[in-house]
């Protein structure tokens, strides 16, 4: 019995080590390469692109062993056209984010609990969100609400708003200067920042 447990530990990290792709909603496809921690989320049919993660975020590969992939990185490609809410939630080794100009809608707590996140990019000619000054963050244009930020984040002139859980989480943050001009903080918007 202890020969038969020892090979199966000698299995675990081949098992862990494998590439994954699926669906990951109407129309959006995910690869995931677990050499470099990167998810890449692409539009490849009709609907909405309205994305979900529960089937990449715990991927069965054997019936007796199941594990967590560990995403440092998401990039999502043109096309694509929203992020649910909760999509990403609690991706704690997440580090970047790519958005292109396609998306046009995240859902509340998208990114929710991602405590590692150091960079986040939104194409330039995205009409809906930014990431104006290179500042780190998802700014909703029309709003100027800062809805998602990290610990590299620089929060500029213009932002009035900063939303629900913007930072939450955000175990590196040790510092933001928060502009005059802002006038509201949505609730638990530093919550977890320890």
């Amino acid at each position: 019995m202890k020969k038969l447990f020892l090979l199966l530990l000698t299995l675990l990290p081949m098992a862990a080590s494998a590439d994954l792709s699926g669906e990951c909603g109407s129309g959006v496809t995910f690869f995931f390469e677990e050499a470099t921690g990167t998810l890449t989320i692409s539009k490849t049919g009709e609907g909405t692109g309205l994305m979900y993660y529960n089937n990449l975020m715990t991927y069965q590969d054997f019936p007796w062993y199941s594990f967590r992939v560990r995403i440092q990185s998401i990039i999502i490609e043109n096309g694509v056209i929203s992020i649910s809410g909760s999509a990403f939630s609690g991706c704690s080794g997440l580090t970047s984010i790519t958005i292109p100009n396609s998306v046009t809608q995240i859902g509340k707590g998208a990114f929710k609990d991602c405590s590692s996140i150091e960079s986040i990019v939104i194409d330039a000619t995205n009409s809906k969100y930014d990431s104006r000054n290179n500042c780190n963050a998802i700014i909703e244009t029309s709003t100027n609400t800062l809805i998602l930020g990290c610990k590299n984040s620089v929060i500029p002139d213009g932002v009035t708003s900063i939303g629900n859980n913007a930072f939450s989480v955000c175990s590196g943050l040790t510092s933001i200067n928060i502009p005059d001009g802002v006038t509201s903080i949505g609730d638990s918007a530093f919550e977890g920042c320890i």
